[in-house]
């Protein structure tokens, strides 16, 4: 329960990284090392004191909120602000064309068959298949993976919905 302050018992409720970001933000010293007692942290060596710096101006100030007044409404907007920011950004889904998704599924495909057949000693077995398919003198030296990869831009095939 707030009571215009963080208790030490709630702000150990929150996960390490969160409370990092409140410790950098809020500029929260430190008084004492952590207390770990059967293998429970009683004090990650924030005080009460120390968390005064988590106060109503602070949280505005931080918030860039004047409107609101309720310790509890503030801590929750700014607890949702950083977990938020800690979140993991979505990587950007890059469409792609049929004709890229082709070629990533013939090089990957490729590749296995080409690890395989190392495995089997039977290397030059595949390039003379290959050479019939394609018509090509070498095709490990014309068409090297990564060239292809990121001609076709691979970086985008795991953004695929």
């Amino acid at each position: 329960m707030f009571n215009n302050q963080l208790s030490v018992q709630d702000w150990l409720s929150l996960k390490m990284e969160v409370r990092d970001k409140f410790i950098q933000y809020f500029n929260i010293p430190r008084s004492s090392g952590t207390i770990v007692e059967g293998n429970i942290v009683k004090s990650d060596g924030h005080s009460q004191q120390d968390l005064t710096a988590i106060n109503i101006e602070s949280l505005k100030t931080y918030l860039e909120e004047n409107d609101i007044v309720d310790f509890e409404v503030l801590f929750q907007m700014a607890l949702d602000k950083i977990t938020n920011e800690l979140k993991p950004s979505e990587p950007e889904y890059i469409p792609l064309d049929p004709a890229t998704l082709l070629v990533e599924e013939w090089v990957a495909t490729l590749g296995r068959m080409r690890q395989r057949a190392k495995e089997a000693n039977m290397e030059m077995l595949l390039q003379e298949a290959i050479k019939q398919v394609f018509n090509e003198d070498d095709i490990w030296q014309k068409q090297s993976y990564e060239k292809t990869v990121k001609a076709r831009g691979r970086k985008a095939k795991n953004n695929r919905p």
